[in-house]
C-alpha cells in the first residue's frame, strides 16, 4: 500500500509559491516528507544538504534557548557540495522558538548558500500545547508576536512560506479529528498559560504546602520514602490517602 505522507505533503505544497531554487532540501528528519512532496509537485531536484548525527537527541525539546542553539551545529552538518552557490528550498515540518531554526539556516549560509527559501509544512505556531507536545509559553513562540515578515527577518532568510491551516488539514481525511489549537488557540477544554509541563513537577511552597511534588497528592519522594522497607510515617491529606492505598494493595 503507497504511503499517504507523499500525496498529502504533495497537496499541501499547494498553497506554498516557488522561487525558483536549484535545490529542495529537508531538515533531517521532520522535513524528509514534506520535502519529497515540495521536490515531486514542484519538479526541482531533491537532495541532501544537511547531515544528521543520530546520536544527538531533540533540540526543539531543550528547556533553554543556548543548549538548543549550541546542538545545533552537533546535530547537523551542511554539506558544502550540495548548498554552495545555490538557492535552496529548505523544508521542514514546523518552526518553534526560531532559535534552533536560525542557527541551522546560518550553517548553509556559512556553506555557501546563495539563498535560503523555507518552506514549512505547518502553520506558524502562535498558541502553547498543553496536550502533552513540549511547546514553550505563548511568549517564546517565535510566531506569537510576529508577522511572517518579522519571522523571516528574525531567520535570516530570503522567503518563507508556511502552510495554512485550510490546506494542511485537506491533506488528511476527517480534518475535524485533529487538534489545532496550536495554530489557531481554539483549544478543546478551557485552559489557562498559567499552567505549563513543570507545574506538577516543581510546585511552589503556596501550591504545595506539603511538600509532596504535585498538589493535593503524592510526588515520587514521598512514594519512595513511604514505599522503602521498614518506613512507618505516612503524610497528611490525599497523599497519605493515597499511600495508604498503596500499601493495602501492595
Amino acid at each position: 500500500m503507497p504511503s499517504p505522507l507523499v500525496p498529502a505533503s504533495a497537496r499541501a505544497e499547494d498553497s506554498v509559491r516557488h522561487d525558483d531554487p536549484d535545490v529542495v532540501i529537508p531538515v533531517p528528519d521532520s522535513g524528509r516528507s514534506g520535502a519529497l512532496g515540495y521536490a515531486r509537485q514542484s519538479g526541482i531536484p531533491l537532495d541532501r544538504g544537511f547531515i544528521r548525527n543520530h546520536y544527538v537527541g531533540r533540540t526543539f525539546i531543550m528547556p533553554a534557548e543556548v543548549p538548543a542553539g549550541e546542538s545545533v551545529e552537533i546535530k547537523l552538518n551542511a554539506v558544502q557540495s550540495v548548498v554552495s552557490g545555490k538557492r535552496l528550498a529548505v523544508v521542514n515540518d514546523s518552526i518553534i522558538r526560531g532559535t534552533t531554526s536560525r542557527r541551522r539556516f546560518q550553517l548553509l549560509r556559512d556553506a555557501g548558500a546563495r539563498e535560503i527559501h523555507v518552506r514549512i509544512c505547518a502553520p506558524p505556531c502562535r498558541f502553547p500545547c498543553f496536550y502533552g507536545i513540549d511547546f514553550p509559553s505563548k511568549g517564546e513562540l517565535v510566531a506569537a508576536s510576529r508577522s511572517v515578515e518579522e519571522v523571516r527577518t528574525f531567520l535570516g532568510v530570503d522567503s518563507l512560506g508556511y502552510q495554512t491551516v485550510q490546506s494542511l488539514v485537506s491533506a488528511v481525511a476527517r480534518p475535524g479529528d485533529y487538534c489545532a489549537a496550536c495554530f489557531t488557540g481554539d483549544y478543546p477544554e478551557p485552559i489557562s498559560e498559567k499552567v505549563e509541563k513543570l507545574a506538577l513537577e516543581n510546585p511552589t511552597p503556596a501550591q504545595d504546602p506539603l511538600g509532596s511534588g504535585r498538589r493535593g497528592g503524592c510526588g515520587r519522594r514521598d512514594l519512595l520514602n513511604a514505599m522503602r522497607p521498614g518506613t512507618a510515617t505516612r503524610p497528611v491529606g490525599q497523599c497519605g490517602a493515597d499511600i495508604d492505598q498503596m500499601r493495602s494493595t501492595g
